[in-house]
């Protein structure tokens, strides 16, 4: 619970506030063209961003997807991942890391995670 406190206090004291959203006319303006578009998550502005983001990240392309677990089904079809495959994850995850592995055939493997960092380690990797 200390450490959760020292955060609480962290972020209240940030100059930044990345936490709330910065909601100006001109975003307002282009959200009533998407939503009366129809299309939600595939617009014109779909292609700008990922052309900004390519442009940024000084690659030739950049592919937006609608929400994470969509873009982890993608990542490892990608990578060939699917049935026969063991796909190791940390116990302490969100379900859509999981519900992403299962949705593409391959078997989650829980592995503990390091309690100091509470992320996986080699050792605990090693131990499934």
């Amino acid at each position: 619970m200390k450490s959760y406190n020292d955060y609480i206090k962290r972020v209240k004291n940030e100059t930044i506030p990345c936490y709330e959203p910065s909601i100006g006319n001109e975003e307002i303006r282009i959200l009533k063209k998407v939503i009366n578009s129809g299309w939600l998550s595939e617009n014109k502005y779909t292609r700008i961003f990922e052309k900004n983001i390519a442009q940024y990240s000084q690659r030739k392309f950049s592919l937006a997807f609608n929400n994470a677990t969509a873009a982890m089904i993608t990542g490892m079809k990608a990578l060939k991942l699917g049935l026969n495959h063991e796909i190791i994850v940390p116990t302490f995850t969100h379900s859509a890391d999981v519900n992403a592995i299962s949705a593409i055939g391959a078997k989650p493997v829980f592995a503990d995670v390091d309690k100091n960092t509470l992320c996986l380690s080699l050792e605990t990797i090693k131990k499934v």
